[in-house]
């Protein structure tokens, strides 16, 4: 079905995310000082698409393997979305 939701997320959108992120996780610590990390990085949903987010630049960002699993954690807790 076309219509049908998905997670796909085009090449134009994330080469767009990828630029404005300046190849680098856009996690912020707790002091305000952003992670420095440019490998391993993952597009990450502000608004997850579990929950209806869209797959467009203004709720994507780029996040390091690392604060990925910690946003995974803080927004599904250890059930269904547990690793």
């Amino acid at each position: 079905d076309e219509t049908k939701p998905t997670r796909y997320i085009s090449k134009s959108v994330r080469a767009t995310v990828l630029k404005q992120a300046n190849f680098q996780c856009q996690a912020l610590h707790p002091d305000g000082s952003r992670c420095l990390e440019r490998r391993n990085l993952q597009y990450e949903h502000i608004h997850p698409f579990a929950k209806g987010g869209h797959r467009d630049v203004a709720n994507l960002e780029l996040l390091c393997t690392g604060h990925n699993a910690r946003r995974k954690f803080q927004t599904f807790g250890t059930g269904k979305y547990s690793w």
